[in-house]
């Protein structure tokens, strides 16, 4: 799906952000874009699949570095906007966060699995709030 170039610049910006937190020299960035993408400039990224790729990589390897992820909030101009789902998405995603820490997407891999999802993207509404309750649950613990 091509993207409105105002959502592609926004995406692209972030993608530089976790270049230059990750200290990233041009030709591992590169090597990186073209292992996901089969393009080696992220000017030539057009599809809105290839950058949440590319910002999904970058993630984890932030993650695994112990830094602080970068997230791609499309509720204000995206294709959620106004929808119950896509607030509703964006908050169990900044519960994760602050529940689970910095590699909350990989904490939440086993429940996401049992439920036959990889991605908070990927559950519907009724998935969500089980993925909310989870949350709740875990917070009490603490």
């Amino acid at each position: 799906m091509k993207l409105k170039t105002e959502t592609r610049n926004k995406m692209l910006g972030i993608i530089h952000m976790q270049k230059k937190k990750l200290n990233l020299c041009d030709e591992d960035y590169q090597t990186l874009l073209y292992a996901i993408t089969g393009k080696d400039s992220a000017k030539d990224l057009t599809e809105h699949k290839e950058l949440t790729d590319v910002i999904s990589a970058l993630n984890r390897e932030l993650s695994i570095r112990g830094m602080s992820k970068f997230y791609y909030n499309n509720r204000k101009r995206g294709e959620n906007v106004g929808t119950k789902k896509g607030s509703f998405l964006f908050a169990v995603q900044a519960k994760a966060h602050a529940v689970l820490g910095s590699d909350s997407d990989k904490r939440l891999q086993g429940f996401l699995q049992k439920m036959n999802k990889t991605t908070l993207e990927e559950c519907d509404s009724q998935e969500l709030r089980r993925v909310m309750g989870l949350l709740s649950v875990l917070q009490k613990q603490k």
